[in-house]
């Protein structure tokens, strides 16, 4: 236990909390302070528990679904509007999600998919775009408000910083894909088809690669928006909010297939927590 203060660990109890909560403080700056206290849950009048589990459910469903089950599994009303708070106070905290890609042991290079979505912000055109490995895995998202050659750069910036070497990249022929895909250096070959297969030879190899499972992806996405905002975004905070849930929800779905005991990304601070845990530890 560190203080929240100064960060020195010469820390001592200091009584228990009305609610039973231990209570602690710190030697050297003299701080009183909980295990709650700059976090999430701080001054939290709902218990933790329920709030974790509005927060989860509301992942996968809407917020009336999810007030079935907390009034189904505690016994206790929340609102609608309260879980939707509680929702979108969770996804501002939370860093980006970190996915890590499939093995590709039956691809000789690394190939990756990258495609934009179109979307509606307040009856105007934004765009959702995707990075997905060869499987059709997310592995980074960006909602940006045009698709300039700035705002495409930005992206492979952002799988660059997750993924240094990328061996393929296949777009389509949208020019700003042209010049971003340079970002990855001269060994990342530009592959430029759609839906269809075309063949490739690459470094002595012969591929037939398409943009299809990036497509598939966007499928899914279409499902999600019309189940939580029923297809268009009052902003692009809440766009982007929206796709922090998706992909935070489809690791949770591969991770449960693979039969894990918890499912862990990594936080703001550096550390692997359970899923709900990351409210507890994400500071402002």
């Amino acid at each position: 236990m560190k203080c929240v203060s100064c960060g020195s660990c010469y820390v001592v109890r200091d009584g228990f909390l009305e609610d039973g909560g231990q209570r602690f403080k710190c030697k050297g700056c003299g701080k009183r302070f909980c295990e709650t206290t700059g976090s999430f849950f701080h001054k939290h009048r709902i218990p933790v528990d329920v709030v974790k589990c509005a927060i989860f459910f509301h992942l996968f469903v809407t917020a009336g679904v999810a007030r079935v089950f907390v009034r189904y599994l505690y016994g206790c009303s929340i609102s609608e509007s309260a879980i939707c708070a509680w929702s979108r106070k969770f996804l501002d905290r939370i860093s980006e999600i970190e996915v890590e890609p499939s093995d590709g042991k039956s691809w000789p290079l690394k190939v990756r998919h990258t495609d934009e979505k179109q979307i509606k912000v307040k009856k105007e055109t934004a765009w959702w775009l995707n990075t997905v490995d060869e499987t059709g895995k997310p592995l980074t998202a960006s909602i940006v408000p045009s698709r300039d050659g700035e705002s495409v750069k930005e992206h492979m910036r952002k799988h660059k910083n997750f993924e240094k070497d990328v061996d393929i990249m296949v777009t389509d022929g949208m020019p700003s894909y042209h010049k971003s895909v340079k970002i990855f250096g001269r060994k990342c070959y530009h592959a430029v088809t759609g839906l269809e297969e075309q063949t490739f030879n690459i470094r002595k190899k012969l591929f037939f690669l398409s943009n299809l499972p990036v497509e598939r992806l966007h499928s899914l996405i279409d499902s999600f928006i019309q189940l939580k905002v029923r297809g268009n975004f009052s902003n692009l905070e809440q766009a982007d909010r929206t796709r922090k849930a998706f992909m935070l929800t489809q690791l949770i779905k591969k991770e449960i297939k693979l039969g894990k005991r918890s499912v862990t990304f990594p936080t703001a601070l550096k550390e692997h927590k359970p899923l709900m845990e990351i409210a507890v530890t994400a500071k402002t």
